[in-house]
C-alpha cells in the first residue's frame, strides 16, 4: 500500500479533536520532534508521509506504511479514539502531505468524513469471492444451456 494511493479526501468540517491531532503531528514533525522510520523522511524533502493517532510521534515514509498496522495485526486494543467503544477501524485522512490515520467506530466516523482504508487481505478476499460468484454464474448458464 503506498499513500499516493489512497483517496483524497476533503477536510472540511473536521472536529476540534482531530485539526488538534493534525496540527500536533505536523509541528512535531516540522521540528524534528518525532520519529521516522529507517528512510528519515524529512519534513523539506516535500515527500508524503503518513502518522497513526496510536502510534505517537512516528511518522513514516510510503515504503514503511505497513509499519503503522493500519490493518490491525498487531495486539494494540482498537478502541475509538473520540468515544473509546471497541471494534473500531482505521481511517485516514489526507492534510497535504501528511496521511493521519485515526481508530474510529462507525458512529463516529459518521461525523468525520474520511475513507476507509482497506487491507490488502480484504481486497484479495473480496476479488475471490466475486470470482467465485461469476464461476457459479457461468456453471448455472452453462448447465441451463445443456439440459
Amino acid at each position: 500500500m503506498t499513500i499516493t494511493a489512497m483517496p483524497e479526501v476533503p477536510v472540511i468540517g473536521l472536529p476540534r479533536w482531530y485539526r488538534r491531532t493534525v496540527g500536533e503531528v505536523l509541528w512535531r514533525y516540522q521540528s524534528r520532534n518525532v520519529w521516522t522510520c529507517e528512510h528519515a523522511p524529512a519534513y523539506l524533502l516535500g515527500l508524503p508521509v503518513a502518522a497513526a493517532s496510536w502510534e505517537p510521534g512516528l511518522v513514516v515514509c510510503a515504503r514503511c506504511l505497513p509499519d503503522l498496522d493500519v490493518e490491525g495485526q498487531a495486539a494494540v486494543p482498537r478502541v475509538c479514539d473520540v468515544c473509546r467503544r471497541p471494534d473500531a477501524a482505521a481511517y485516514g485522512s489526507r492534510h497535504g502531505r501528511l496521511l493521519l490515520f485515526a481508530l474510529l467506530c462507525p458512529r463516529c466516523r459518521g461525523r468525520l468524513h474520511v475513507a476507509k482504508t482497506e487491507s490488502p487481505a480484504g481486497a484479495r478476499t473480496r476479488r475471490r469471492a466475486e470470482q467465485r460468484r461469476r464461476q457459479r454464474i457461468r456453471r448455472r448458464v452453462a448447465e441451463r444451456g445443456a439440459g
